[in-house]
């Protein structure tokens, strides 16, 4: 009833599944009725189970969809195979201001096709990568994108395992980037003293104004 629904309503403007057991098969009729609805713009589908097969088919509405601006799809297990095609999909993609893609076993190869659309998404504000398993090489590939990006105002790569290799990279994106304004590194494995070059780099930087190094004993919160 609802995908009925969704077909032939044009004026309901957020919808709110959050938390609702949807599994793939009805993730992929919900996505395919979204394709031509022209009202909804904020979409929350947080920890649901649409799987793989349930992801492909919102990278389709993203690619045909030019309503929505807001899209959370965390703890959906998507994996790594439908990030690189959500990835794919946003390049083009001219209304989302905001996705969160958080605990959706996305690896390495995901965060590099995310990476690759950082460089050419011009419309999202909004990144949330938290929770998944990105390592250096993906995080490094990330960092070099996002300076080359000048519309991400926020950035969220916690709870990952980035380690000092990815860090490194990450200061040099604060050193060069021009738009972030909050940073969230928080329970990553990065060493206190390449930390500490981080924050040195936030305090530089005439943009970001809020970072977040904390682990799972000590909260470090930098702002100004």
């Amino acid at each position: 009833e609802l995908v009925i629904f969704l077909r032939q309503n044009n004026s309901l403007h957020s919808l709110y599944l959050y938390s609702n057991r949807i599994e793939e098969k009805f993730g992929m009729d919900l996505a395919n009725a979204l394709i031509h609805n022209i009202s909804v713009t904020k979409l929350d589908l947080g920890d649901n189970v649409i799987g793989y097969e349930g992801g492909k088919a919102f990278a389709e509405l993203i690619r045909q969809n030019k309503s929505l601006t807001s899209l959370n799809l965390w703890g959906n297990r998507i994996g790594d195979s439908a990030a690189k095609e959500i990835a794919n999909a946003l390049i083009r993609n001219n209304s989302i201001t905001e996705i969160n893609l958080e605990e959706n076993e996305i690896e390495d190869e995901g965060g590099k096709a995310l990476a690759e659309m950082i460089k050419f998404n011009r419309s999202l504000t909004s990144l949330s990568l938290r929770g998944n398993q990105i390592m250096d090489d993906g995080a490094k590939e990330i960092a070099h994108s996002m300076t080359q990006n000048n519309a991400i105002t926020e950035l969220n790569l916690g709870n990952n395992y980035i380690e000092d290799e990815g860090g490194k990279h990450i200061v040099e994106m604060i050193e060069q980037n021009k738009s972030l304004s909050r940073l969230i590194l928080d329970v990553n494995q990065i060493g206190s003293s390449l930390l500490i070059s981080i924050e040195e780099s936030m305090r530089r930087s005439t943009t970001l104004t809020f970072l977040d190094l904390s682990d799972e004993k000590t909260d470090i919160i930098v702002q100004k």
